[in-house]
């Protein structure tokens, strides 16, 4: 039963991900989008790396400091094309898990003029095996 949910899921990811029928035939991928696998394994990454250096009240990071974290584990990142392209995905990561997936959610908006300010935090009732 979860195998089939888990199937459910990667077909919705995958129709909201995926350009038109031409694009896909010839392999060409919407900018900013990724495969359900590396979506996936971002949300992992970054949901362990949030409640380990959080603190016990939950307060949250910053989600600058939580962008930053995640790449510099990427050890394929050799130049700043890759490294920009990376950076915008994971920030588009982190807004879907926090206004579709409600797995992040915002725990202070400080206001200003950049999301990467924003304080974040894994909601309580999301497991790290999602």
């Amino acid at each position: 039963m979860i195998h089939q949910a888990a199937l459910a899921e990667e077909s919705v990811w995958r129709e909201q991900t995926e350009h038109g029928g031409a694009a896909e035939a010839s392999g060409a991928r919407k900018a900013g989008t990724c495969s359900y696998q590396k979506y996936k394994k971002v949300e992992r990454s970054l949901m362990v790396y949030i409640r380990s250096h959080e603190g016990q009240a939950g307060e949250g990071l910053s989600q600058q400091d939580v962008v930053e974290w995640y790449l510099n584990q990427q050890e394929q990142l050799d130049n700043t094309g890759k490294l920009a392209a990376e950076r915008k995905l994971v920030r588009r990561i982190i807004q879907r898990l926090i206004h579709t997936d409600k797995v992040l959610f915002v725990v202070q908006d400080t206001g200003g003029h950049s999301v990467d300010s924003r304080l974040i935090s894994v909601a309580l009732n999301i497991s790290e095996d999602t």
